[in-house]
């Protein structure tokens, strides 16, 4: 057979062939049905059980879909994301892995449900081995566990809480610092029953830091705190001022002192977020990066 005459019937056998498309992994095409007409937004979640193992993955819309996250936590492999009343959890090691039937340890836990009061969480810490989760109000310590099944709530604290994130910061692993509606307190354990309590560290300048919420309660709502590492002095800036708290008991040295936020050129600027770099405090105003100290 001549050359001429394979080329006509290769082609003749090529009709009806469809375009090159790139190649995917194996599709599955599900059909579901809902009751009445389909409502624009609706959303659907599909479980997929693998027969040889029984192991489940969830696909879809899962229990952070569509939530907007205030606070974000890092602590032992794990994720937290705060949203409304509910803290939630990824899986150990994980941090994609929120909604997995299968996953280990994600989850999460609506905190409202153990206290009288119904509020948002603001912030969370690590305190002595525990969680602490902070709301306008209330204070509650939780034993946790990568089972959030096994979490224990081990105290609740009323009428004392933040409406500053950023302001709720641990020193070391038995101290930590926030501000709350009535001035600058500290969540401390006892020597005896290791039981948090509240302590008024900042009775000294209570009136000072109640009329600077007062004044402008929302921009109390940013006030953004840090614990210097190299003298283990809390700051906080609120309203343009940076009150800084010194405790070395030691010493019996227990003072309040506050300075303004100045550059090189003794231009004032605003702090949003305080960060510790290298043994150095750091902090961003807009778009600008301070150092503070050094060269």
């Amino acid at each position: 057979m001549d050359r001429e005459t394979l080329i006509a019937r290769s082609a003749e056998c090529l009709k009806g062939g469809l375009a090159a498309v790139t190649g995917t992994g194996q599709q599955y095409t599900f059909t579901y049905s809902i009751a009445g007409a389909p409502v624009a937004g609706e959303k659907a979640t599909i479980t997929l059980t693998d027969q040889s193992t029984g192991l489940q993955k969830q696909v879809g819309n899962g229990t952070i879909t569509g939530l907007a996250g205030t606070f974000c936590f890092t602590y032992n492999n794990k994720e937290y994301v705060l949203a409304g009343p509910t803290v939630y959890m990824s899986a150990v090691g994980s941090p994609t892995v929120w909604n997995d039937p299968s996953g280990v340890g994600n989850g999460s836990i609506t905190l409202t449900n153990y206290s009288r009061t119904p509020e948002n969480l603001i912030a969370m810490v690590n305190f002595q081995g525990r969680l602490a989760f902070f709301s306008r109000q209330t204070t509650q310590l939780w034993q946790v566990n990568a089972d959030p099944d096994l979490w224990a709530l081990q105290q609740i604290l009323q009428n004392v809480g933040t409406m500053a994130a950023l302001s709720v910061q641990a020193k070391g692993d038995f101290d930590v610092f926030f501000l709350s509606d009535t001035g600058i307190r500290s969540l401390r354990a006892k020597e005896t029953t290791l039981n948090a309590f509240v302590e008024d560290l900042g009775s000294p300048i209570d009136s000072l830091i109640v009329a600077a919420i007062q004044a402008d309660d929302l921009n109390a709502a940013l006030a953004s705190g840090i614990v210097d590492p190299s003298t283990g002095q809390y700051w906080l800036h609120l309203n343009g001022t940076i009150y800084v708290f010194s405790y070395y008991p030691t010493s019996e040295v227990f003072a309040w002192s506050t300075f303004v936020p100045t550059d090189n050129a003794g231009a004032s600027f605003t702090p949003t977020k305080f960060a510790i770099l290298n043994g150095q405090v750091w902090c961003r105003a807009g778009n600008k990066l301070y150092r503070y100290g050094g060269s």
